[in-house]
């Protein structure tokens, strides 16, 4: 059945296509399709239904196996706790923190700079995670098929992007809390949250206006266009035309959303909340918004080329999903353990480097002779890098219970929970800088 189901997927356009008006601009052509075959209704009216090769293995199945498949796909998209995105970003709150307890110390007049110095960071932290439902993810790629359209795609990709977006609020608005409420006045802490509101409003305005025209840039345009110019003029050789956009516009968008801010943010700080400060406020705000409002036209219109052209892209560099042989080391090892660890050598890169930045902040910290905010800092952060696969491979317990489940282990093995040794793997090199911080 399956080689029957392989050749209707792959039997060529048929029928009476001369008769008809196809333009490119079609949309189911427009999503992807990779054949379409004719059929004639009881009435004598010619209809098309396309069969598609999709990544989650989408066949032209029963209407339940189909609607499943699209339940299973929008279910991926939605924000699944705090993921590596989120793990990421409460680390740099907390050593955003760090910083801005020692300038609430020593500097109180520069807690104002610090804060919108330190907002950029807390937004690239889990940038790449809330937002890449909207063109990166597979099930994304998945759902392009499937009779849903541009406003739903956006609608899904936002929900994502708002509830990954109210964890940086979050961090970012205890990181204040923690550094100021304990030595400043609470006028000045209050000052301080209005400050990174200020620059945050920006950010949720932009970041969306990034995603749409990371669609609409990542097609292909006719040879010699400007947009094809700017393509290639972006990618230098490095990477593909199409996918240079991916490179630069998440963190551009992030400088416009400062870039925006800064007039209001200097406006109240040199002159306070009087009338000469309002131009400043509702200039860049009406900006922001016109910018937002053109957001979903932009998406809608590149999605459905962008999305497959990104995930080609992205194989084609790749290359093959083959993975590599097993280290012939991790064989004697228990079956969850084995398990656990092929997943972090095989899906998590450079897990030896995660591994050697958290000994270099622990080897930074114990060389001090007090640890302060920097080494802190740093290890905070090594500490993100190396817990972020294993919060992602705790999230993979569904499918390690699938694998184990009918296998000869005890009840903690076929419930696809982490075997203690990955847990013990996992919580020794936070336990060695917990006890480094202790010694300094």
């Amino acid at each position: 059945m399956r080689a029957a189901a392989a050749g209707r997927k792959r039997e060529p356009v048929v029928g009476m296509l001369s008769a008809l008006s196809w333009r490119r601009e079609d949309p189911v052509l427009r999503r992807g399709v990779s054949a379409v075959r004719w059929n004639v209704t009881a009435n004598g009216q010619l209809r098309h239904t396309a069969a598609v090769d999709v990544e989650e293995g989408l066949s032209a199945g029963s209407a339940s196996h189909s609607a499943v498949s699209r339940d299973r796909a929008i279910a991926g998209l939605r924000w699944r706790g705090l993921g590596e995105g989120g793990v990421a970003t409460a680390a740099v709150a907390l050593a955003w923190a760090l910083v801005l307890g020692d300038g609430a110390r020593g500097a109180p007049e520069g807690l104002r700079s610090l804060v919108f110095a330190g907002a950029p960071f807390l937004l690239l932290a889990g940038l790449h995670a809330r937002t890449s439902g909207y063109l990166h993810s597979r099930q994304r790629l998945a759902l392009l098929p499937r009779p849903i359209s541009g406003d739903e795609h956006w609608r899904l990709a936002r929900g994502r992007h708002r509830r990954g977006f109210a964890w940086v609020v979050l961090f970012g608005a205890l990181a204040i809390l923690l550094a100021a409420a304990p030595v400043a006045p609470l006028s000045t802490t209050l000052s301080l949250l209005g400050d990174l509101a200020w620059v945050l409003l920006f950010a949720a305005l932009v970041e969306p206006v990034s995603a749409g025209l990371a669609a609409w840039l990542g097609r292909r345009f006719d040879e010699g266009s400007t947009a094809s110019e700017l393509q290639r003029t972006l990618a230098s050789g490095w990477t593909a035309p199409e996918a240079a956009v991916h490179l630069y516009v998440p963190a551009l968008g992030i400088a416009l959303a400062l870039a925006l801010a800064m007039p209001g943010q200097l406006a109240m700080e040199l002159r306070g909340p009087t009338r000469n400060t309002l131009p400043f406020l509702a200039l860049p705000l009406a900006i922001g918004v016109g910018l937002r409002l053109l957001a979903p036209r932009l998406y809608g219109v590149g999605l459905w080329e962008a999305t497959p052209r990104l995930h080609e892209i992205s194989r084609t560099l790749t290359g093959p999903p083959r993975p590599p042989a097993a280290p012939s080391w991790i064989v004697a090892l228990p079956g969850p353990l084995r398990l656990d660890l092929l997943q972090l050598l095989r899906l998590r890169s450079l897990l030896w480097v995660r591994l050697a930045a958290v000994l270099a902040a622990a080897a930074w910290i114990m060389s001090a002779e007090q640890a302060s905010a920097p080494e802190l800092a740093a290890g905070l952060i090594a500490l993100s890098l190396w817990l972020g696969p294993f919060v992602a491979l705790h999230r993979e317990k569904g499918r390690r219970q699938q694998l184990l489940g009918a296998l000869p282990l005890g009840a903690r093995g076929r419930s696809g929970a982490l075997a203690r040794g990955t847990l013990v793997l996992g919580g020794l090199p936070p336990l060695l800088l917990i006890i480094a911080a202790l010694l300094r």
